[in-house]
């Protein structure tokens, strides 16, 4: 003879699978926590629904570049070290710097970067005002100064492993 479900188990169950499966997507759910259940934050701050995907394209342009570009190679720092390879990086007539931080492109990763674009004209679109031609012009050189800013961060953190 079959017992009647649980009915409270079972929905606490589905809620508790579908707040993981949110929060898997972590971007997603802070956007729908921020801007779809609680309108008065995102208005009080300043920050728009289009403004803050424009923000979001602006990460993902500096990240999608970073881990194409530089990502792949930090990572495998310590490992130049380990293996003594770096002392052959060192003795070539480039600059050590350029060589260690370019050896590897990561292709996949400007996935991002086209998505980064799509979510910048969709915003930028759908924005209440257009930002001024000289804002849209330095934007590119804003990207530049993330990417330079958190590449200096890498090649930072990177170093220590010198030392231990």
């Amino acid at each position: 003879m079959c017992e009647r479900p649980n009915y409270l188990c079972v929905f606490l169950t589905f809620a508790k699978n579908s707040l993981v499966r949110d929060m898997t997507f972590r971007a997603n759910f802070i956007y729908v926590l921020i801007f779809e259940y609680t309108g008065e934050i995102g208005a009080r701050t300043g920050w728009h629904k289009y403004e803050f995907f424009v923000f979001l394209a602006t990460t993902l342009f500096i990240n999608s570049l970073v881990q194409t570009f530089f990502m792949p190679n930090a990572n495998e720092f310590s490992e130049l070290i380990r293996s003594g390879n770096l002392d052959f990086a060192l003795l070539k007539p480039i600059d050590t710097q350029f060589l260690i931080s370019l050896q590897r492109v990561e292709w996949s990763s400007l996935a991002n970067f086209v998505f980064a674009g799509g979510l910048l004209g969709y915003s930028l679109a759908r924005l209440s005002h257009r930002p001024p031609v000289l804002q849209m012009l330095l934007y590119p050189v804003y990207v530049a100064c993330g990417v330079a800013v958190l590449y200096s961060l890498m090649i930072v953190l990177s170093s220590v492993s010198v030392w231990s």
